[in-house]
């Protein structure tokens, strides 16, 4: 038990400061154990030493005299300035051109590769280029046709867009729009289509075991699109909703009045 009052009592010893490195260091020197008391029958000698310890007890321990932090910032301080004068000499060690055309940089060389290694003519007529790529098991097939807006007829101005916007998305006479999706996302691929002024897109990104299903997707879509009536009726309410929203956005004037 003295051993253990010893040790609470030293974690109460005041911090001593080493005065070279400026750092506090606790010092965990445990006090002597405390003497035994009298022995009980000498009167006198009990009562002072039950008034010590009840008047040590009341007054409870000495309080502790407050460490010195200002000799511990003081280090930091110092410290940190050294840090920074290192870093601001490194720094300006390095030739730091007055002018941006100043600066210098290493010759890139770049050699394109040759497009007739990668261009394979299919037998229907149309030409692929096949560009291999190992990096994850995924295809990525993009097919590009000589159309768009500038083919719109004076009163059907849009039709191409509009046109390019549902071929994926209302599904085949074979498909229904739901099921085509519920299809593609079960093989996690992503489909998508688009026409813009002079060229229509169709996109194609899925793993590569399942390629030959994405092909006839694929296939499918491009000669037998289904254009089903209420995606195509959605569509166009939120065609109408976007026209009519188009002015709020002064950014979209701007951009109809640049052109």
């Amino acid at each position: 038990m003295n051993s253990l009052n010893s040790w609470i009592i030293a974690s109460h010893n005041p911090l001593v400061f080493n005065q070279t490195f400026q750092s506090p260091i606790i010092s965990m020197k445990p006090f002597p154990a405390p003497a035994p008391a009298p022995h009980p029958h000498v009167v006198g000698s009990t009562e002072r030493s039950l008034s010590s310890r009840g008047q040590a007890l009341a007054t409870g321990p000495s309080p502790l005299p407050r460490a010195r932090s200002g000799g511990w910032i003081r280090g930091c301080t110092l410290v940190g300035c050294c840090l920074l004068f290192l870093a601001t000499h490194s720094l300006s060690g390095a030739a730091i051109p007055d002018r941006p055309e100043a600066l210098t940089f290493p010759e890139l060389t770049y050699n394109p590769p040759a497009p007739a290694d990668y261009r394979v003519e299919l037998k229907s007529g149309p030409v692929a280029y096949l560009i291999p790529d190992t990096t994850l098991p995924l295809i990525q097939i993009t097919i590009l046709v000589r159309c768009g807006s500038y083919l719109d007829p004076t009163d059907k101005i849009g039709l191409a867009q509009f046109t390019g916007q549902l071929m994926t998305r209302a599904g085949t006479q074979d498909r229904s729009a739901e099921d085509l999706e519920e299809r593609l996302a079960f093989l996690a691929a992503q489909l998508s289509s688009s026409v813009g002024e002079e060229s229509a897109s169709v996109s194609l990104n899925l793993l590569s075991k399942d390629l030959d299903e994405g092909l006839s997707i694929l296939r499918e879509i491009l000669t037998r699109p289904g254009f089903q009536s209420d995606k195509v009726e959605l569509h166009r309410q939120q065609t109408l909703q976007a026209l009519q929203q188009r002015n709020d956005d002064s950014s979209n004037i701007e951009a109809r009045e640049a052109r």
